[in-house]
């Protein structure tokens, strides 16, 4: 595509060089600029992509996106902007010829429960012999592609790619989840949503945002899409009318506690997960949800409004539930041999998503119930004494261990966890090694005990200062169950 016909959708743009040169992609990393692309400098909190047009042009690229003058800019044809940010989505969205408008695309945004609702709802969906796409934290699902996720919701120009590759792959729909990061950045600002699911709203990403009021806008603004001709709506979140307020769609509300349009009601905790009559109007389907936790009732019942607005019926969607699978990373139990505990992992990085994932587990527990947990370093550090609080109240016993430190002092980072603990009777002990840490719970979990390892899930790596190293979870509970295993048998681990 020449660049004046892409830059057609941007009617207020100035533009510095040849309107006439071939693009051939557009990225936003100058270290992935191939020839003929366009280079979008974006500005960031840790860099400013302005700064390396230099470079992107030094590899080829065939114009710059900005929204200032770049370094040297004046051998670079260079497209001027005020928010080149919001510029790039259009771009991305022309460039790839609008794949959102050949797909029914499904958002589900809120802090907790984004990826469980898009696996049950992309379950829902292929029930009903629909071939839905998924873009999410774990991994990009486009066709029969599993690509590892970058990013809970990727960049403009990656996810118009996807779309595209998901249409050319015979998709009909997309299930996709929407970070608040994402709306604030114009990722999303051209993909024409269906159907929009709102889960809930706790304290998290308060570092980026600035404020609660500021995140709760962002989730909010994914439900003011034009095109959206449904809502699904959290009716027990305590920011349900926030989120109601103004939308133009019909609007489905979900919940246990609250009056909502569709209902769990007689729940039973089951061994493997939840026994609910699902309820609309005078509709009545009987659930038995192979997912452990409370939260997950309500994670079903919005994967089945979010089917019920594309057109699936409650008795289908019902059986789709019962026959639903685990999700990667959440409330996975991972196999320990013949040992006489459980332990599960869980992405829980959230006081709410914490309590709900040891309240889950301590309804199959029979004996102590032991935490493994910490928080991220670099983001947002409020959730922390909560976090401290939450696992206090809710655990027989806790190790607070390192997460993804990035650039903090781990021990800094377990020290505020700790206040949590501060006046409540709670033990807790600190290991900032991880792998030390799981290995501790380990050795301490006796018959009818269950461990649960929070925060990473699903991740198979480990975020330092300086370094990214291999670090799974479920691989290190693995590895040191079959250890403890080898120890207390004689068998040969290999080891």
């Amino acid at each position: 595509m020449r660049l004046e016909e892409l830059i057609a959708a941007l009617p207020g743009c100035r533009v510095r060089g040849r309107r006439d040169a071939e693009i051939t992609g557009i990225t936003l990393d100058s270290r992935t600029v191939r020839p003929g692309n366009l280079f979008a400098a974006l500005p960031g909190r840790r860099g400013d992509g302005h700064d390396h047009a230099a470079e992107a042009r030094g590899r080829g690229a065939a114009a710059i996106l900005a929204q200032r003058e770049v370094p040297n800019g004046g051998r670079m044809t260079v497209v001027l902007v005020e928010d080149s940010r919001a510029a790039l989505a259009v771009l991305a969205d022309r460039f790839w010829a609008a794949p959102s408008r050949e797909l029914e695309v499904i958002g589900v945004t809120g802090t907790n429960g984004k990826t469980t609702v898009c696996y049950l709802t992309r379950d829902l969906l292929r029930a009903a012999g629909r071939r839905p796409a998924l873009i999410g934290t774990i991994e990009y699902l486009v066709g029969a592609r599993s690509i590892p996720a970058e990013r809970t919701t990727p960049e403009a120009p990656m996810l118009q790619a996807l779309m595209r590759e998901a249409v050319l792959g015979g998709c009909d729909s997309l299930v996709m989840e929407v970070s608040s990061h994402a709306l604030a950045q114009h990722r999303v600002d051209c993909v024409l949503f269906r159907v929009a699911v709102f889960t809930n709203l706790g304290g998290d990403h308060l570092d980026f945002h600035g404020g609660r009021e500021e995140y709760l806008a962002a989730k909010a603004s994914l439900f003011r899409s034009p095109s959206l001709a449904g809502a699904i709506v959290n009716a027990d979140d305590g920011f349900a009318a926030a989120i109601a307020d103004g939308i133009a769609a019909p609007v489905l509300t979900y919940g246990i506690a609250a009056a909502a349009s569709l209902r769990a009601t007689s729940i039973e905790r089951t061994p493997r997960g939840s026994r609910f009559t699902i309820e609309r109007g005078d509709e009545r389907a009987a659930v038995d949800l192979p997912l452990l936790g409370l939260h997950n009732v309500m994670n079903a019942l919005a994967a089945a409004g979010a089917a019920a607005a594309a057109g699936m019926g409650l008795p289908e969607a019902a059986a789709a539930l019962s026959s639903a699978r685990p999700v990667p990373g959440r409330l996975e139990e991972v196999a320990v041999g013949a040992a006489p505990f459980r332990v599960f992992i869980d992405y829980a990085h959230t006081a709410e998503a914490l309590e709900n994932a040891l309240l889950a587990v301590r309804g199959v527990c029979r004996g102590r119930l032991i935490a493994v947990f910490g928080c991220g370093g670099d983001r947002d550090r409020s959730k922390r004494l909560p976090m401290g609080r939450v696992a206090a109240r809710c655990a027989d016993e806790a190790i607070i261990t390192s997460d993804n430190p990035r650039g903090e002092d781990p021990a800094a980072i377990i020290e505020e966890i700790a206040r949590g603990f501060a006046g409540t009777g709670g033990r807790a002990d600190a290991i900032p090694d991880r792998r030390e840490a799981i290995a501790a719970a380990i050795g301490r979990a006796g018959p009818g005990d269950v461990v649960l390892v929070a925060g990473k899930g699903h991740e198979s790596t480990q975020e330092f200062a300086n370094t990214v190293v291999p670090f799974s979870d479920r691989d290190v509970v693995r590895d040191l169950a079959a250890r403890r295993g080898g120890a207390s048998d004689g068998s040969d681990t290999g080891h």
